[in-house]
């Protein structure tokens, strides 16, 4: 009896643990999250090393970081709190309009974000010497063309779970 309950309850933990594993549709997860986060982090490490930044530098990028980072946060978070909200807005049916005043609160709270960015940006360009202007632009450069790629390659990927749902709908 005992061996009995021993391999169901392990049947049932591998049965769920792959259907854990699988989207909607039954095919495997992407997290584009993930792999996009990895891809930068290493990017960003590679910049450091080629931009070579001295003490001084280094001193001022890091008294930019620290001076942005509680600014930027709360807002990350009211976007990350934003977002939660209109997901669960979807899922309890609320009315076009709420669901659009919503997605407008992120988009502001997005486009604050962005200015600061821009802003931390520019700043740190200006602690640069000419040279080191070039790398960084060659990056900027680089990085939008991966998001663009990244982007692209999610939207192809939800065009085709879509293409999927309906083929087994019917």
């Amino acid at each position: 009896m005992k061996k009995v309950l021993t391999l169901l309850t392990a049947g049932i933990f591998i049965l769920s643990a792959g259907n854990y594993a699988c989207a909607e549709d039954g095919s495997p997860k992407h997290n584009f999250k993930k792999e996009r986060h990895e891809y930068f982090k290493q990017k960003r490490k590679e910049l450091r090393k080629s931009l070579n930044l001295d003490e001084e530098q280094q001193k001022k990028a890091r008294e930019i970081r620290m001076e942005a980072r509680p600014v930027i946060k709360p807002i990350v978070e009211q976007i990350h709190q934003k977002k939660d909200e209109l997901k669960q807005m979807r899922h309890s049916g609320a009315s076009k309009e709420e669901l659009k005043a919503k997605v407008e609160e992120i988009k502001s709270l997005r486009e604050k974000a962005n200015s600061l960015r821009k802003n931390n940006m520019q700043k740190f360009e200006s602690i640069l010497n000419p040279e080191q202007k070039t790398i960084f632009s060659e990056f900027k450069q680089e990085m939008k063309q991966k998001r663009d790629e990244l982007k692209q390659k999610r939207k192809q990927h939800r065009q085709d779970r879509r293409e999927k749902r309906k083929q087994q709908d019917f």
